[in-house]
């Protein structure tokens, strides 16, 4: 469900208030822009808490969504979404990695990168996992 790409990257938790209900938005980022995979991706997991009405019940619920996070201009370019944070429960201000290429520097070859900031809201992830 979370699909890591070889590269779980960060993850990030949000309490917050919803009509009197304590929820958490957890935020999972994953992506792997020096191997093969392609897809760089932020998993929404929307979790709440309530009541057990019997023994078998957890008391939490959650749902999960994902999308693929792309360059604009190019979206093929191999991605990995490093650390992020969840601002007032929507808002995830994150940093996007790009391969740009490969280098030797003393004798080894390194992989080159541009570095993205980014903002989403994570409402707009709308794909459900579960």
């Amino acid at each position: 469900m979370l699909k890591p790409n070889n590269s779980f990257q960060s993850i990030d938790i949000e309490k917050y208030l919803e009509k009197d209900k304590e929820k958490w938005r957890i935020a999972i980022t994953s992506g792997n822009e020096i191997g093969e995979l392609k897809d760089a991706t932020i998993t929404r997991l929307e979790v709440q808490k309530s009541k057990k009405k019997s023994e078998k019940e957890t008391g939490v619920t959650y749902r999960a969504y994902r999308d693929d996070v792309v360059l604009e201009g190019n979206r093929k370019a191999k991605l990995e979404v490093e650390g992020g944070h969840i601002m007032n429960a929507r808002k995830y201000e994150f940093i996007a990695m790009e391969k740009t290429g490969k280098a030797t520097v003393k004798g080894r070859e390194k992989t080159l990168r541009k570095q993205y900031f980014a903002t989403i809201d994570l409402l707009d992830i709308k794909t459900c996992v579960n």
